[in-house]
């Protein structure tokens, strides 16, 4: 079933220089979708590619139609947490879900993830970190000793307690992600633990699911620079809630 119908389904994937990936990342979403009974659309926002991610998009746009590949593009690049956010914004879905554009974690995973909204969840986040998961390919040991303390400091510094923040593989009920997303304004790597700690403090309910993952060398992670702008976007989300910015919970 197609897009031409209104969209139960939203998948917004965030690309900044994917253009040797996100034609074959694109395909084979849409592949998948297509044998799916829901309505979909594909929202890909290009983050200020300097490479030729937005044109490898719009000719996936142009080939499956623009009803069900739609492309948002951002002048200068402004950050994953944006444009992620602006993807969600614009997506009609009753479910949107994020993903990577590099495919770490298959398409295939979302027919698990599903099920999970009809009993109740809010939002239904994949995690590396659960005994269920199956890794194809581990992240350096270096990179996995820094996941580990960004977890602990999120959870030191705003509360959250999700076992794996930054897996990019979340989806949402529409209303939820509209809720949250509206209200955020990190536009760096630190996005996601905001959106936990919003769904925290306004009472939605997170499921974590086990995934199959596999590590991508290509990652746009730059170590020391990144985990010290998390650190400060962490700090930051801290005091906008001291200091009332993102309203009252439920």
């Amino acid at each position: 079933m197609g897009a031409d119908s209104h969209p139960q389904l939203s998948i917004v994937i965030p690309a900044y220089n994917e253009a040797a990936v996100i034609r074959p990342a694109l395909l084979a979403t849409a592949g998948y979708l297509e044998k799916q009974a829901l309505p979909w659309e594909i929202i890909v926002v290009n983050d200020g590619s300097r490479d030729a991610t937005l044109l490898e998009a719009e000719k996936v746009a142009a080939d499956l139609g623009k009803q069900k590949v739609k492309v948002l593009s951002h002048p200068k690049n402004r950050g994953k947490g944006s444009a992620v956010k602006t993807g969600v914004l614009a997506a009609a879905g009753e479910i949107v879900l994020f993903c990577d554009a590099d495919g770490a974690t298959p398409i295939e995973e979302l027919a698990r993830f599903l099920p999970r909204f009809k009993n109740g969840a809010d939002l239904v986040v994949g995690s590396r970190r659960l005994s269920q998961s199956q890794i194809k390919q581990r992240q350096r040991r270096l990179r996995q000793w820094m996941g580990t303390v960004y977890v602990r400091l999120t959870r030191l510094l705003i509360g959250v307690r999700v076992s794996d923040i930054t897996c990019g593989f979340k989806a949402l009920r529409r209303p939820v992600a509209q809720d949250l997303f509206s209200r955020m304004r990190i536009e760096g790597w630190s996005f996601d633990a905001e959106m936990f700690f919003l769904a925290r403090k306004k009472g939605y309910g997170v499921v974590e699911m086990p995934i199959q993952w596999a590590d991508r060398p290509s990652t746009k992670v730059r170590l020391l620079k990144d985990a010290a702008r998390s650190f400060g976007e962490l700090l930051k989300i801290r005091l906008q809630d001291s200091l009332g910015k993102y309203g009252r919970g439920h």
